[in-house]
């Protein structure tokens, strides 16, 4: 390895030992990707799982490659090997994406967060085929719109919030035109939020 991570870095990594999905929150520029390597690098070498994809917009593409370079020769080709790094416009036009995956990471998770898109329904069906799920973001929700966690969160695990008409009936009031303007409940929504976050 010919990196040192960071005390918060290494806070993450440990969350991220001992969850099977689980969603990193953190700001753009605080180092998000080494951490997800480094856990996805223990998982291949503990034989957990044989390969990972992570979807990610095109505009960051590179900065995956690049964290990948600072591991050292061999456990840099090994990530290489074993991991696909896609971009959401892609990996839903593209079928051959959808199949059993050790672990499928979602990187500005955001990107998912309307549910009823093609892209999302896609990422969640074939988050249903993976062993382990995680999404990072540093912007889970935009304007207080808590609706947009629901598909992110369906993601990482279906049972946390269930299905949206129970979510919505659980913590949204909606308007005339049956859209969520106002919430409900909201501590509690924070709190099933925080417990994988």
């Amino acid at each position: 390895m010919k990196f040192t991570l960071y005390a918060h870095q290494n806070t993450e990594l440990e969350h991220l030992k001992t969850n099977q999905y689980f969603a990193l929150f953190a700001e753009q520029g605080t180092g998000k990707t080494l951490p997800m390597l480094q856990h996805i690098l223990n998982l291949l070498k503990d034989g957990q799982i044989t390969d990972a994809l992570i979807i990610c917009p095109k505009a960051v593409m590179d900065s995956w490659y690049r964290d990948m370079d600072k591991f050292s020769p061999i456990y840099k080709t090994l990530l290489q090997r074993k991991i696909t790094v896609i971009n959401y416009d892609l990996v839903w036009r593209r079928a051959v994406f959808m199949r059993p995956w050790g672990c499928v990471v979602l990187d500005e998770s955001h990107f998912i967060k309307h549910r009823t898109s093609r892209r999302a329904k896609f990422i969640l069906k074939l988050g249903t085929l993976a062993e382990c799920r995680y999404i990072l973001t540093g912007t889970p929700i935009g304007n207080s719109h808590w609706e947009e966690i629901w598909s992110q969160y369906n993601f990482l695990e279906p049972s946390i919030f269930g299905k949206y008409s129970e979510f919505e009936k659980r913590y949204c009031i909606l308007n005339q035109f049956y859209k969520p303007y106002r919430y409900i409940n909201t501590a509690e929504l924070k709190e099933k939020i925080f417990a994988h976050a």
